[in-house]
């Protein structure tokens, strides 16, 4: 009995999430649609350059294809692997990212699926890393196109900057000393990171092209803004793109709403507006990006088709 109660409370924490989720999305949605003006927007779409469109959607599964293969690099130090199939697993995570808050749907079908070929420990451990190294370079690229579109600072200081945050990632990941004093500090929390990250300190070369291909891939998904606004017949400041996609980004991870339905559009047109962007093109602008993703990730969902009749 006190099973079920807790099964039914944990259900229920669930739904009132998905509420509230819904709710957050619905409401943004609904603002941001009043604030629309809808014949400019149509006048938009029906003046889109294809050209600059197509580039964006190749841009979009150039992001894939870079995360699977940042992916690849630490799944076959540990087990028989091919190319194709991290290519694969990782489409479905993409699928399931769809519908799920955050990233935690594809990272847990991931690991489900390379768990048959990696076993459980490896497959959590590398999906671990990848992230890191994601998270990581997320941070370099955000704090960098802050620091570049701030006239007032010098190149000096955002040099600086950048190999600061660059050294500190190094030491917390390589270094023993600051391992334990991160192990004082945070205790069994942070233990298991240092567990999943070990076996790779050994192949520090493959860590070093995972924090660059993990760069290339924000790169890559700022192209894709950029060529939606050069189909827009816009121009925005490159490092303006760095700096508030990588926003953008983190402010989409928090399960606030429903894949960041809603949040993504306030803040395209938001902050694109503190560099000249008319609301209606930023939000236009995010509207198709979220579409570009959402049919570029969509043969995952064939792939996990395929998966299951395996």
């Amino acid at each position: 009995m006190n099973t079920e109660l807790k099964q039914q409370a944990r259900l229920g924490g669930i739904s009132k999430k998905f509420v509230l989720r819904l709710f957050i999305s619905s409401f943004a949605c609904l603002f941001l649609a009043y604030k629309i003006d809808w014949s400019e927007f149509a006048n938009q779409l029906k003046d889109l350059h294809l050209m600059y469109l197509f580039l964006a959607f190749a841009a979009v599964i150039t992001c894939i294809v870079i995360s699977a293969y940042k992916w690849f690099l630490l799944c076959r130090l540990n087990g028989e692997v091919t190319f194709y199939q991290c290519f694969r697993w990782y489409y479905i995570g993409f699928f399931f990212n769809n519908f799920l808050p955050g990233s935690i749907g594809g990272d847990v079908s991931r690991i489900i699926y390379a768990s048959k070929v990696l076993g459980s420990q490896q497959a959590v451990a590398s999906v671990s890393v990848e992230r890191l190294f994601a998270g990581i370079a997320l941070i370099v690229t955000t704090v960098t196109g802050i620091l570049s579109i701030n006239e007032g600072a010098s190149l000096l200081g955002q040099v600086s900057i950048f190999v600061m945050m660059i050294s500190f990632f190094i030491a917390v990941i390589f270094f023993k000393p600051f391992e334990k004093f991160m192990i004082r500090i945070f205790g069994e929390k942070i233990t298991s990171f240092y567990k999943a990250i070990e076996q790779y300190k050994q192949k520090s070369q493959i860590l070093w092209l995972l924090l660059f291909y993990s760069i290339l891939f924000q790169i890559f998904f700022v192209f894709v803004t950029t060529y939606l606004f050069k189909a827009m017949g816009v121009s925005v400041p490159f490092m303006a793109q760095v700096a508030f996609v990588s926003i953008i980004s983190i402010l989409t991870m928090i399960p606030i709403s429903i894949n960041g339905i809603g949040v993504r559009e306030g803040a395209y047109a938001y902050l694109f507006a503190l560099v000249g962007v008319a609301e209606f093109i930023s939000i236009t602008v995010s509207l198709l990006f979220f579409i570009l993703v959402l049919v570029g990730t969509s043969i995952g969902g064939l792939f996990w088709i395929t998966e299951k009749n395996r």
